[in-house]
């Protein structure tokens, strides 16, 4: 929350509670701890493994499990981590000061750094996947909340950078956001199936001659599978790209709906107002609030765009067997993560709280002819002409009245015929009331009950069947969690088995 404002924030009635730090600063030291604990996960389920294959002596294996327990508990400043050593060798060092080379050594058998930090690095990521899918889910349940509230609030369609199209309603708008974002969840769940796979026992690139079990470290991992070829599994961080591809269209998405919300919070639209608390103040100009939120998530959008496209950049000419470039891709994808995480949510609120105008929304719809469409669907119904010629008629109208000064609804049966006579060459003669009838925006929206239209019973229906789409969304997420819970458990008690052994 910002400082030292309070007493210039009069313009807003309250201290604006949305920072404008960007959404994917982290703590440094709190991202070392936890990719610590991390490695202190893959550690324990390699040593286990080891003893439980006779690779290492049970009294070998407790004794490192003894210390890495131990370290677990202390935490990050224990190990007096070394930037030239990296967090493993640093760890190692720490094993090594106290049990010596010749135990704590033991624990590197069969594996190398090369698959260790992509092992590390698809924890990380499968963690952030569930946290963005979560964080997508809340957004599309504000969604849904909101659209229950607006089936009837008709607004105009717009297409063409605003331009008046056809009469819709803000629930169906909402709706074709959810829908989107109901995608990105596809896409998300598609990226955890490819990362959520076990890189351990890779080693270096060529695997190992060691008896391991890869399937073993696996499980006790929460892994789905194995990465099966030892050079694909070290060689290859393709899952890197495809996540941050699905946070980038997700963030384009947002980016998207956020644009239209900006454009209808101005004054000149007047059909939206942003709460007070995304939104900032001028320094110098007291009228002034600001949806600073929402220029950040358009902004920080296409930051991310940029690292996805650095990290192509990277990879695409690295040869399997890695190198150095790899530093630099694992070092954007949280940036893009956090992001991702702060955006979705900033949204969520800014929809909660979103202040809709009916009023204004109703009569934007009756301007700027977006009925006559609805207009030229009459005639072909009641007076048995192509729509191309229909289409010909209103438009030759809608342009004289445009000329005139006049509104979509004051259109005439009898500027109907004027135009009719020079488009076919006789009168329309439509009854007056078909002509008022086709001009309303709320009948013209009613009308469109076509799957996926935006007449309220439909929109109904769409709202209802989202609801159970996203207590699907919800069930996944959570058998994934639950999962992962049932693995950590497993892998606690496999180490519990070997200490009390």
């Amino acid at each position: 929350m910002p400082t030292g404002t309070e007493k210039f924030t009069s313009r807003l009635g309250s201290t604006p509670a949305f920072t404008t730090t960007p959404f994917s600063q982290g703590d440094p030291r709190q991202d070392r701890e936890d990719a610590l604990n991390r490695d202190l996960q893959l550690h324990k389920a390699h040593v286990v493994m080891l003893a439980e294959q006779s690779i290492i002596s049970v009294e070998t294996a407790k004794a490192i499990l003894a210390e890495l327990l131990e370290l677990e508990r202390l935490g990050i400043e224990a190990i007096s981590f070394d930037s030239s050593l990296g967090l493993y060798l640093s760890t190692e060092k720490y094993l090594v000061d106290r049990l010596s080379a010749d135990v704590a050594g033991r624990m590197h058998t069969a594996r190398s750094r090369n698959d260790l930090e992509p092992a590390n690095s698809r924890l990380y990521v499968r963690d952030k996947i569930n946290q963005i899918v979560q964080a997508l889910v809340g957004l599309k349940s504000a969604l849904l909340l909101r659209a229950t509230e607006h089936v009837e609030t008709v607004m105009p369609g717009y297409t063409h950078h605003s331009q008046h199209a056809q009469p819709i309603t803000f629930a169906h708008y909402l709706l074709a956001s959810h829908d989107a974002f109901s995608r990105d969840i596809r896409r998300f769940e598609q990226a955890y199936a490819v990362v959520n796979l076990s890189p351990m026992g890779g080693c270096a690139l060529a695997g190992t001659g060691f008896p391991i079990s890869r399937e073993r470290v696996a499980g006790l991992l929460g892994f789905d599978g194995l990465v099966e070829n030892s050079l694909d599994a070290t060689g290859h961080v393709d899952f890197l790209l495809q996540s941050t591809a699905a946070i980038a269209i997700a963030l384009s998405n947002l980016g998207r709906m956020s644009e239209g919300i900006y454009l209808w919070n101005t004054a000149e639209f007047g059909m939206l107002e942003l709460a007070d608390e995304y939104c900032s103040i001028s320094s110098i100009m007291p009228q002034k609030k600001n949806p600073v939120a929402l220029e950040m998530i358009r902004g920080e959008g296409i930051l991310v765009a940029s690292q996805l496209n650095g990290m192509m950049g990277i990879l695409k000419a690295l040869p399997p067997g890695g190198g150095r470039e790899w530093g630099y891709v694992h070092r954007a994808f949280p940036v893009c993560a956090n992001t991702a995480l702060g955006a979705i949510n900033t949204m969520a609120g800014i929809v909660s709280t979103l202040v809709v105008k009916p009023d204004v929304m109703a009569r934007r719809a009756a301007e700027g002819f977006s009925t006559v469409t609805e207009l030229a669907d009459q005639i072909v119904r009641h007076a048995d002409l192509s729509f191309r010629q229909a289409h010909h008629i209103v438009g030759l109208t809608t342009l004289e009245a445009a000329k005139a000064g006049k509104k979509a609804d004051e259109i005439t049966g009898a500027m109907l015929d004027a135009a009719a006579k020079e488009v076919i060459g006789r009168p329309l003669g439509l009854d007056e009331q078909v002509v008022r009838k086709a001009l309303d925006p709320f009948e013209n929206v009613r009308v469109r009950s076509v799957v996926g239209g935006p007449a309220p019973d439909e929109v109904r229906r769409m709202i209802e069947d989202r609801n159970a789409v996203l207590a699907q969304d919800t069930d996944r997420l959570e058998h994934r969690r639950r999962q992962l819970a049932q693995a950590a458990e497993g892998l606690q008690d496999a180490v519990a088995a070997i200490m009390h052994h």
